[in-house]
């Protein structure tokens, strides 16, 4: 059987070099890649220690729009519900050459920000979808989810530029998803936006069948028990 790596295991690189794996990318359409690329890497050393990391946020969003939506950063969820010790984090970003930013959970990895987020929170594990990249593999938030997170913040209440571009980036990824680009399971979908988590099916129905062009200013969210 094949052993855990030690947490004290030197690191690969020190500093914070350009990968070899990402010779290459300048380009901006091109980001999507360098992110999906370092959570690979990323991936890889944590699955030696026995978690999985799923891709969350603006990366996803890059993944399932086929790379119009340029991330930030690159937001990183564990699938298991086991914390991950502190030693173990540290290790794994000092094989990589990290540098630590702020605490233990960003770091500046191959020039990308990486911040290191809890258990994802979904009940669909099942339906996590797989980003395949530089012979590895990690796992992504379903589009369904992201879908209705993204409709979500478009309709709270924010002002000028937040509520421009929330309404964009979700506008955005319905296009994906309608044009082809992004498979979508609309029933799983409407079952997320209608779970007591968000409790906005008829507006969110309403959005996605208008082609996005019925975009209510605010969706009130049901009060909790």
């Amino acid at each position: 059987m094949k052993s855990k790596p030690s947490p004290h295991s030197k690191a690969v690189t020190t500093g914070d070099p350009k990968s070899p794996l990402l010779d290459g990318i300048e380009r901006p359409e091109t980001i999507i890649f360098e992110h999906l690329a370092v959570a690979i890497l990323v991936n890889r050393l944590f699955t030696e220690y026995g978690w999985d990391m799923v891709v969350v946020g603006g990366t996803a969003l890059g993944f399932y729009t086929h790379w119009n939506y340029a991330p930030t950063n690159l937001d990183l969820c564990r699938r298991q519900h086991r914390p991950i010790p502190p030693n173990i984090q540290v290790a794994v970003m000092q094989r990589l050459g990290g540098i630590r930013l702020r605490g233990l959970h960003q770091w500046k990895v191959f020039g990308v920000i990486v911040n290191i987020h809890g258990v994802v929170e979904t009940d669909y594990r099942h339906c996590l979808r797989e980003a395949h990249s530089l012979g590895g593999r990690v796992q992504v938030i379903p589009v369904e989810q992201l879908l209705v997170e993204r409709f979500r913040l478009a309709t709270m209440p924010s002002v000028g530029a937040i509520e421009t571009r929330s309404v964009n980036v979700a506008r955005q990824l319905l296009a994906a998803c309608l044009d082809g680009t992004t498979v979508v399971d609309w029933a799983m979908a409407e079952a997320i936006a209608g779970s007591e988590a968000y409790g906005i099916l008829e507006p969110f129905r309403a959005w996605w069948e208008s082609g996005g062009d019925s975009m209510p200013t605010a969706v009130a969210r049901p009060m909790s028990e």
